[in-house]
């Protein structure tokens, strides 16, 4: 569908597969024995929250090498900060805030937002492959970072409105609207660009 642009987008960049959240029963034990210290504790947690916050940070800085730093930056952050989480079953909306501040604060010194400048290279016997990935870099920039990062929540991480809600500190109203909106932006965008292959198919 239109609305997984984002995250194919973030997977065909990094190679990573997005929706691996752990059960609660197993997250919780897994929080209370890394604030024990237990660091094979924390360094699943890390492994099995990387890809989300790669994925969030991307939404926001359209770049995956910033993206990649940033999610690793936000990992060791929460490391030495996770003694301050009061109750470890929001762990996960705990990880993905401290990630979304994190890539906020990097387009605050850069002073502005470059959307993707990545380069992608050419390879001439897979030009489908390539026409592909192109259209979902154009359709990467008709919606904004916050709707970026609610469509990779809420399509592809599973989480509920009043869960991102919280993460993305606006109502549940704006994130249904923002969904809706961005939904609605994507499939525009590839009805017109699926247009023309359509008709010439037909002519």
């Amino acid at each position: 569908s239109s609305a997984s642009c984002i995250v194919l987008l973030a997977e065909e960049h990094g190679g990573y597969k997005m929706k691996n959240r752990l059960q609660p029963d197993e997250l919780i034990q897994l929080v209370h024995s890394a604030k024990n210290g237990n660091r094979d504790a924390f360094e699943k947690l890390a492994r099995t929250h990387l890809r989300s916050c790669i994925g969030i940070a991307y939404a926001i800085l359209g770049n995956m090498n910033d993206a990649e730093d940033v999610a690793q930056d936000s990992l060791i952050l929460a490391m030495s900060k996770i003694n301050t989480l009061s109750d470890p079953q929001y762990f996960s909306g705990w990880i993905i805030k401290i990630t979304r501040n994190q890539s906020l604060n990097l387009l605050k010194k850069r002073k502005h937002h470059v959307l993707n400048d990545e380069v992608i290279k050419s390879d001439e016997n897979n030009y489908e492959k390539i026409s592909a990935r192109n259209d979902l870099r154009e359709a990467f920039k008709q919606i904004t970072p916050l709707q970026r990062q609610v469509i990779l929540l809420h399509e592809h991480e599973g989480w509920t409105h009043p869960e991102i809600s919280k993460i993305l500190e606006i109502s549940v109203e704006a994130c249904r609207w923002q969904l809706f909106h961005a939904r609605n932006i994507l499939k525009e965008h590839f009805n017109i660009t699926s247009g023309p292959q359509k008709e010439a198919t037909n002519a």
